[in-house]
């Protein structure tokens, strides 16, 4: 599995500067499948055989997702082929030390990063407000690539894991419902982070943060009475930071108003809203296969290969390729969820991460196909943000030792 993970970063990295050719995608599909017949017809099925394929499937539909992207947006452009480049030396110099230091550090590494990731962020946060570059809310700026979200995205599994996994301690605040030392403080480094993220115009910090809170506290909480509490406060929470972000207000009146804010004076909404009203008029006409690559108007669309790459993708592959993607990533995250290591740490982290992956997938399909008034977001394995790619491959990563870890252990089961 070392190997196999350096190939696909390698692959990664190949896909992300050069973009591929369709032959090339159908030689690494059919090769991929005859790996996965070889492996169900030497082995028997098991879960943890089912575990390994995954593994591989969420890798491979992270480096297919770049090729479907930059045929779209591939341009001969130097700066942006050194970017590219620069991104997957990235992604493959921090991933693979990642990997092996989980698979050696175990359970006392995942303790520490979790306590660290506890106290950073509330600073991370402030730190991106008062020092870093300004895109639509403070953003650590890294070679052209933001990494606040990213970091948040890698950090808060870990963070969360720490908090919920210590001893509950002695109940808080009768009148709060009682609620363990343990869940009291998660809960004021939930509100903490975001109010943070509010002020620092961070949707995507604001929404993860809050959804994960309110699911989380909805299934440790100690009575119904609690988890409902707490599941209306995490809504609320993401309500309430729309509604304080201008970026996330201009979306929302964007889908209650749209036709008044075509041709505003206002040139983020009147951007927002020509795009938006493009693919709700455009998109039923693309049928179920898409319209085809490159074939929606830069002009329109001139943040394709971030802002709006599964509204993109659903208008020019067809919903049969958002289905797909989404099928794969939810066994993925159900097959995380199924995970059942050793050490009880990292079962929680595999569980914490399961959600991560959840809270930003759903959200996100919910947003693009109009049921949610929310457009224009990131996707996991298919953003080509340069924090987002390398949170989810860092995650990717932790999950493939603890997966390993899994697999090594069932092994010497047999040989015992």
């Amino acid at each position: 599995m070392e190997s196999f993970c350096i190939l696909l970063l390698i692959l990664h990295g190949i896909c992300s500067a050069k973009g591929m050719i369709l032959k090339q995608a159908i030689v690494f599909i059919i090769g991929e499948l005859c790996c996965f017949t070889g492996t169900f017809l030497i082995k028997k099925t098991s879960l943890d055989a089912v575990l390994q394929l995954l593994m591989r499937l969420t890798f491979f539909i992270q480096a297919i997702g770049f090729w479907f992207q930059f045929q779209c947006n591939f341009q001969q452009d130097n700066n942006q082929m050194i970017e590219f480049f620069f991104d997957f030396l990235i992604n493959l110099a921090v991933s693979v030390p990642v990997y092996f230091l989980f698979s050696i550090g175990k359970e006392k590494l995942i303790f520490w990063i979790g306590k660290l990731s506890t106290f950073l962020l509330p600073f991370l946060l402030l730190y991106t407000r008062l020092f870093s570059h300004p895109v639509s809310g403070s953003y650590i700026q890294f070679f052209h690539g933001f990494l606040t979200f990213g970091l948040v995205l890698f950090l808060w599994p870990f963070a969360s894991m720490f908090l919920l996994g210590q001893k509950p301690g002695t109940n808080l605040y009768h009148r709060f419902y009682a609620l363990p030392k343990n869940q009291f403080f998660y809960l004021l480094e939930t509100i903490l982070l975001i109010l943070l993220a509010c002020i620092n115009n961070d949707f995507g910090t604001a929404m993860l943060i809050g959804a994960t809170a309110a699911i989380l506290l909805f299934i440790y909480g100690r009575d119904w009475i609690c988890k409902i509490s707490f599941l209306l406060f995490g809504i609320l929470g993401i309500i309430g930071a729309c509604f304080i972000s201008q970026k996330l207000f201009f979306r929302f009146f964007v889908c209650i108003h749209l036709k008044e804010c075509v041709g505003t004076e206002n040139n983020y909404l009147a951007q927002q809203s020509e795009a938006l009203l493009y693919l709700m008029q455009n998109i039923n006409v693309s049928g179920p296969f898409g319209a085809g690559f490159g074939k929606l108007p830069r002009s329109i669309f001139p943040n394709l290969d971030t802002d709006y790459v599964v509204s993109a993708m659903l208008y020019e592959q067809g919903i049969w390729m958002i289905l797909c993607i989404a099928c794969l990533i939810l066994l993925f995250i159900i097959t995380m969820l199924k995970i059942e290591p050793k050490q009880k740490l990292q079962n929680r982290l595999a569980f914490m991460i399961a959600f991560v992956f959840a809270v930003n997938m759903v959200w996100i399909y919910l947003g693009n196909l109009s049921i949610l008034p929310i457009c224009g977001l990131s996707f996991p394995f298919i953003s080509h943000g340069s924090s987002t790619n390398l949170a989810f491959s860092l995650l990717l990563t932790v999950f493939l030792s603890i997966t390993n870890d899994v697999h090594t252990m069932n092994k010497h089961k047999i040989i015992d």
